[in-house]
């Protein structure tokens, strides 16, 4: 059971899952969900393995005014099932993206936090299309991502 979780004040949360920006505090919990090649292989800035450094160093690096980064804890055991982040690009556009921990997919926890609208989430495409995002073909910031847009009015 997290501690971190526990004891900070979630202001975001759906039916199943509050969601905290991450801190220090919480490297061992990240490190522990996201030390699998299921993440590390399709998330280009993490190396395989990721050790309890690099989720320390990688949670240091956020601390910038252009970063966040949540994690979802679940309600029922206070687990920490994902990592959502939003970076703001030079030319004022949101990248966000996201991981579900390997052993906790399939069971719509992604599709939860985008439909509660919790955080502007990049998920994969096939979500983001559910969702109504629409691709535009062209690269995002990082290597190996892609840029939707998303628009009420379409």
């Amino acid at each position: 059971m997290s501690t971190f979780a526990q004891t900070l004040d979630a202001t975001l949360s759906s039916e199943r899952f509050f969601y905290l920006e991450f801190n220090v505090d919480s490297a061992s919990e990240l490190q522990a969900m996201t030390d699998d090649p299921v993440v590390t292989d399709v998330t280009s800035f993490l190396p395989t393995p990721f050790t309890l450094d690099d989720a320390a160093r990688f949670l240091k690096d956020l601390c910038t005014e252009h970063e966040r980064v949540y994690g979802g804890w679940r309600k029922s055991d206070y687990r920490l099932v994902s990592l959502t982040g939003a970076h703001l690009n030079p030319d004022g556009k949101v990248e966000t993206g996201y991981s579900i921990g390997a052993k906790f997919r399939g069971a719509g926890y992604s599709f939860e936090a985008a439909n509660d609208r919790l955080l502007e989430i990049q998920t994969s495409s096939h979500l983001l299309k559910m969702l109504g995002f629409k691709e535009t073909g062209l690269d995002g910031a990082r290597p190996g991502r892609k840029l939707f847009n998303y628009s009420r009015c379409a």
